[in-house]
C-alpha cells in the first residue's frame, strides 16, 4: 500500500496532467491568436501556469497538513526522540 502523503501527491500530479492535457487546445488557440497581434505568449502562459501551481500547491497544503506539524521528509511518520 502506498503511504498517504505520496497517494496525495499522485493525486496531484495526475489532476495536473489532466487539467494541462485537456487544455492544451486551449492554449494552442491563443499562441495562434497571440501570434497574430505579436503579443509575448510565454510570459502570459508562465504567470497563468505560476498562479495555477501556487493555487494547486496551497489547496494541497491546507487539504493535508500533515508534513507541516510531522516535519518535513518524514510522510507522516513520527519518530522516537532520541
Amino acid at each position: 500500500m502506498v503511504p498517504d502523503c505520496r497517494e496525495t501527491l499522485f493525486w496531484c500530479l495526475g489532476t495536473l496532467l489532466a487539467a494541462f492535457t485537456a487544455l492544451a487546445p486551449v492554449i494552442a488557440a491563443l499562441a495562434v491568436s497571440f501570434g497574430g497581434l505579436n503579443i509575448f505568449l510565454l510570459l502570459v502562459i508562465g504567470i497563468i501556469a505560476g498562479g495555477a501551481a501556487a493555487i494547486a500547491g496551497i489547496i494541497a497544503i491546507a487539504k493535508t497538513g500533515e508534513p507541516l506539524r510531522n516535519g518535513s521528509g518524514t510522510c507522516g511518520r513520527r519518530y522516537p526522540k532520541s
